[in-house]
C-alpha cells in the first residue's frame, strides 16, 4: 500500500478541513506542534503552536497524512495525485470544489482513454487528477 504525505507550508489545517469537505473525509487524526513534549533547544515559535506536526485522513479510501514546513522549504512539483469517479457528474462536481481557489491545468474533457478526465491544481499547490473511465 502506497499512501501519500503532504508536506504543507503552514497551511496543513486549513487543507485538511478542504479535502475533508470535498472528498467527505473520514477518521481524521491532528497533532499539532503544541502538543508535542517540549524541548528546551528547539522552542516552538507562538505563531506556529498552531500547525500540524502530523496528521492523517481517510479520502476516498486512502489515508492521506500531512505535515506542516517552513515556509521556505522548497518541494518538487513533480508529483500529482489521480482519483477515480464512476460517474461524470461526481467528478464534475468534485473539480469545481478543487477549483475554488485553484486552476485548472486541464479542462474537463472526454479522451480517447476516458469518459471523461481534467487536471487541477489546488489552492495549496496539490495537482489532481480526475478521471471517470
Amino acid at each position: 500500500m502506497i499512501e501519500p504525505y503532504l508536506n504543507l507550508k503552514g497551511r496543513s489545517n486549513e487543507a485538511i478541513d478542504f479535502y475533508e469537505a470535498v472528498f467527505d473525509g473520514t477518521d481524521k487524526k491532528i497533532m499539532r506542534l503544541s502538543e508535542m513534549s517540549a524541548n528546551p533547544d528547539f522552542p516552538i515559535p507562538e505563531n506556529m503552536k498552531d500547525w500540524v506536526a502530523y496528521a492523517e485522513i481517510t479520502l476516498r479510501g486512502t489515508v492521506f497524512h500531512f505535515s506542516d514546513t517552513q515556509p521556505d522549504t522548497v518541494t518538487n512539483g513533480i508529483i500529482s495525485l489521480m482519483t477515480r469517479f464512476d460517474t461524470i457528474e461526481s467528478l464534475m462536481e468534485t473539480y469545481g470544489k478543487l477549483l475554488d481557489g485553484g486552476a485548472a491545468l486541464m479542462e474537463p474533457a472526454p479522451q480517447s482513454y476516458a469518459k471523461m478526465f481534467t487536471w487541477v491544481r489546488d489552492k495549496f499547490g496539490i495537482d489532481w487528477q480526475l478521471i471517470c473511465e
